[in-house]
Order: structure tokens, then sequence, then C-alpha cells
């Protein structure tokens, strides 16, 4: 049977890797929409026009990637004390953290939109 240490220390390591995945949403949603887009961009020109609103939903779902991260940062404000409030977990976040509305506008320029 394990001891009570050793439950705490791989639920701790579990929560450790949903809030690492949390903190990863918006750039893995966005590198999947970046993918949509460009496979949107390579159809014929014929296909692209039967997708009417197609470049519109994809600004949506853009606004709508930013929202939720802004949301999942906020949960995970208070998250470093929840085991130990002397003790950080590890923060794998880079830039993600940025202003959102910055972020897309910076990447509406790189792809034109």
């Amino acid at each position: 049977m394990a001891t009570k240490s050793a439950l705490e220390d791989e639920e701790k390591k579990y929560f450790e890797k949903c809030v690492h995945s949390f903190r990863f949403y918006r750039k893995h949603a966005l590198e999947n929409l970046r993918k949509n887009n460009k496979d949107f961009h390579a159809l014929p020109t014929r296909h692209q026009s039967m997708l009417k609103n197609f470049m519109a939903k994809q600004k949506e779902v853009k606004r709508c990637i930013e929202m939720n991260y802004m949301f999942i940062l906020h949960m995970l404000d208070d998250v470093q004390d929840i085991f130990n409030p002397h003790e950080e977990l590890n923060n794998t976040s880079s830039s993600d953290s940025s202003d959102p509305l910055e972020v897309m506008e910076h990447q509406d320029s790189i792809t034109g939109e």
C-alpha cells in the first residue's frame, strides 16, 4: 500500500500535468486554426467559394480561443499554492500570457487577414 506522501506526490505530478495542458491550450488551438486556414487556402478557388463564411467563422473561433485562454489563466491564478503555499508549480508558459487582442492583431498581420 502506498504511503500518504507517495500518493500526494503522485497527485501533485498529475495536477502539474493538467496545469501544463491548460497552459498550452491556446498554442495548440491556434496551431490547429492555422492548419485549417492553410488547408482552406490550398483548395481551388471554386471550392473555397462554396464555403462562403469560412474565414468569418475562423475569426470567431480565434476570438473564442483567446477568450477561453483568458478564462484558463484566471482559473489557474491561484493554483501555485494548492499543495504548498510556499512552493510554486513549474511554470511552463512562455509568452502565452500576452494581451489577447495584441496577439490577434499580430497574427492577423501575419496571415494577411
